[in-house]
């Protein structure tokens, strides 16, 4: 992912990427780690790309999931799924 932040933020950020529930509730914190941000150029502030490398993982059960990305502790994007049943039909 490619994250930006402004130079008043400055340029140390802790990046989580954790993994929640329909219900918003954690089933797994999957990856954190401080970024150092660099110049992104003449008035575009900072920015940082960053990778996770989150491995295989298990669903509790069938259902919405998101992996949601934060920054300091504060959600800045998230990317949803949906975990099916087996034989089950995507829809």
């Amino acid at each position: 992912m490619r994250l930006t932040a402004s130079v008043a933020d400055g340029a140390t950020h802790t990046i989580a990427l954790r993994f929640v529930d329909d219900d918003m509730k954690t089933v797994g914190i999957l990856a954190s780690s401080v970024i150092e941000f660099q110049d992104a150029g003449p008035g575009r502030g900072l920015a940082a790309s960053v990778r996770f490398s989150i491995g295989p993982m298990g669903f509790p059960r069938a259902g919405d999931y998101t992996f949601v990305i934060l920054a300091d502790g504060q959600k800045v994007g998230g990317v949803p799924l949906a975990a099916l049943e087996p034989n089950e039909p995507p829809t």
